[in-house]
């Protein structure tokens, strides 16, 4: 006999919930799913979920990114451009194995490098896994162009807004990393693939991987992606 599900118990129970132990109905699974059921990341239901929405979503995230990038051209010229790749490679080698994810856990890693370049101490600031990840590659671009500090403080505070409008909700949505995951994934597979190996074998540079999108980029991608 088959199970009510073990969230709402009124629909027929039709898979199991390694979360809540029990076969849960799948309207429950779409719409509870991260956001108040806490999903391992291995449920083979939340990967195929996630494997889908990240493909969709991605293809608008692509077409917003490229407004933000050519606004980051014109401030900025390339150099603008350079550290929104920087950010966006860093973001995906950390998050692209982690489909529970939230959009503010790249939000709060983001502000966390951005005070890390004020001369400023901020005493109690939050510390961040991701900002400590992010921060490490910033560091070694830094070193060859300390004065760039500035723009790259200015590129962060724009790609933290951008986040939040594309996000709606970053404390509750993971809508921003599936569009960034699903955008490189689509449109550079490759350097998503040696993005993934950067995860595995941490002493690899993402700094390196600017040279390498352009190596494998598609001669129509440019125009889709900014990238």
């Amino acid at each position: 006999m088959t199970q009510k599900c073990v969230n709402c118990h009124q629909k027929k129970g039709k898979r199991f919930c390694p979360a809540l132990g029990g076969n849960i109905c799948s309207p429950c699974c779409g719409e509870f799913r991260i956001t108040v059921i806490r999903c391992p990341e291995d449920c083979i239901y939340l990967s195929n979920h996630e494997t889908y929405q990240r493909g969709k979503i991605g293809q608008y995230f692509s077409q917003e990114r490229l407004k933000l990038s050519e606004t980051l051209e014109g401030k900025f010229g390339k150099q603008g451009v350079t550290f929104l790749n920087l950010l966006d490679m860093t973001a995906y080698a950390y998050f692209h194995h982690r489909p529970s994810a939230q959009d503010s856990e790249l939000l709060l890693g983001l502000e966390f490098v951005r005070r890390s370049l004020s001369p400023l101490h901020v005493p109690g600031a939050n510390l961040s896994d991701f900002g400590e990840f992010m921060k490490k590659e910033v560091d070694v671009f830094l070193k060859d162009a300390p004065s760039a500090k500035e723009t790259l403080a200015d590129v962060i505070e724009a790609k933290a807004s951008f986040l939040k409008t594309f996000s709606e909700n970053p404390i509750l949505s993971n809508r921003y990393l599936k569009g960034l995951i699903g955008f490189i994934e689509s449109f550079f597979p490759d350097t998503a693939l040696h993005l993934k190996q950067i995860h595995l074998k941490p002493e690899k540079k993402i700094i390196t991987l600017e040279e390498d999108a352009e190596h494998h980029r598609r001669p129509e991608d440019k125009t889709k992606s900014g990238f």
